[in-house]
């Protein structure tokens, strides 16, 4: 769900390539969480990569606001 946020969000500020990054990212993480359980990696990458996406979703909610 917050990758789906960051894409809404860089597709309001017209930045294609990180909206589609963020769908692809989003499809990949919710088609592997329903074929196998995550492993330890895993589940550090995948914190990370949500991490991050919050970070770009509050940079991004920013850029708007002051837009």
């Amino acid at each position: 769900m917050t990758l789906i946020a960051v894409a809404v969000v860089r597709w309001h500020l017209d930045d294609v390539y990180h909206t589609i990054l963020a769908l692809v990212l989003a499809v990949v993480i919710f088609l592997t969480e329903k074929t196998q359980p995550p492993t330890r990696t895993a589940a550090l990458l995948l914190f990370g990569v949500l991490a991050f996406a919050v970070y770009r979703l509050v940079l991004g909610l920013a850029l708007l606001r002051d837009a």
